[in-house]
C-alpha cells in the first residue's frame, strides 16, 4: 500500500446529471484504451498548465515508454512524435480528441463543483484498472484527488491524493502513489507520509547558475554604463 494522503476537503458530487455525462465518455474512452497493446496508457488536458514552461491550453498522452503534449502558446511538436511514434499513440490521440469533444474538463468541473484553472485532468489506465485524476500543477499545491471508475452504472468515487503530483509523473514515467482512503483512524500504514520527500521540480534553477545570471547581467550593465557615461555627463 502506498503512502496514505489525504485531501482536507474530500470532493463530492455536486451535479449527478453532469457526472453521468463524464462517466459515459470516460467508460466509452477506457473500453477503447483497453484494446490497446500498452500496459500504462495516460490522456490529460488543462486549460492552463503552470510547470509546463508554457501557459495556456496544454494536453499530453503517455503510452508506456512514448509521451508528447502540446502547449497553447509554442505548440510544441505531438503531430511529429505521433508521427514517428507507435501506433498506440496515435490511436490514444483519437481517444484524447473524443473526450475532448466530449466537453470533459467542463463535465467534470460542474459535477464536482471544481474549478479548473492551473490543473490537469488525466485519465490514467495501468494494467487495464482506470483512474481519473484532478491534479494541480503546483508544485506546491496538495490538492491531487483521484477518482475510481467502475463503470458507467456507479458514480465516480473520491479514492484519495495521488503522489507524485500526476502532472510530473506523466511527463516523466515516474510511479504513481495512490492514497486510499482509510475506514480506521487508527489503521497502520506501509509508508509513513513523513519519509517522503518531495519529487523535484524539474525547472527549478539551481542556486548557483542564479548567481552566475547575476553576475553576468550585472556586469553588461555595469559595462553598458560606463560606455555611455561621457554622454550622460553632458
Amino acid at each position: 500500500m502506498g503512502p496514505i494522503l489525504r485531501g482536507d476537503d474530500p470532493p463530492e458530487i455536486d451535479d449527478k446529471y453532469d457526472e453521468r455525462s463524464l462517466r459515459i465518455a470516460l467508460c466509452r474512452a477506457v473500453e477503447k484504451l483497453r484494446g490497446l497493446s500498452a500496459s500504462k496508457v495516460v490522456l490529460a488536458a488543462a486549460p492552463n498548465c503552470y510547470n509546463s514552461v508554457y501557459y495556456g491550453k496544454w494536453w499530453g498522452l503517455r503510452v508506456d515508454g512514448f509521451f508528447t503534449e502540446y502547449h497553447g502558446y509554442s505548440g510544441g511538436t505531438p503531430d511529429d512524435d505521433l508521427a514517428t511514434g507507435p501506433p498506440e499513440a496515435r490511436l490514444a490521440r483519437a481517444v484524447l480528441e473524443e473526450l475532448e469533444a466530449a466537453d470533459w474538463q467542463t463535465l467534470f468541473a460542474r459535477a464536482f463543483g471544481l474549478r479548473l484553472k492551473y490543473e490537469i485532468l488525466a485519465l490514467f489506465v495501468e494494467a487495464g484498472v482506470p483512474l481519473l485524476i484532478f491534479s494541480d500543477t503546483f508544485s506546491s499545491s496538495d490538492r491531487h484527488h483521484v477518482f475510481t471508475l467502475e463503470d458507467d452504472n456507479h458514480p465516480l468515487r473520491y479514492y484519495g491524493e495521488c503522489y507524485p503530483n500526476a502532472f510530473f509523473a506523466m511527463r516523466r514515467n515516474l510511479p504513481l502513489e495512490i492514497a486510499i482512503e482509510p475506514d480506521d483512524e487508527e489503521a497502520e500504514y506501509d509508508i509513513d507520509p513523513r519519509s517522503i520527500k518531495p519529487v523535484p521540480d524539474p525547472l527549478a534553477v539551481d542556486p548557483k547558475y542564479k548567481l552566475a545570471l547575476f553576475l553576468l547581467y550585472g556586469g553588461g550593465l555595469l559595462f553598458l554604463l560606463i560606455a555611455l557615461s561621457p554622454y550622460l555627463t553632458r
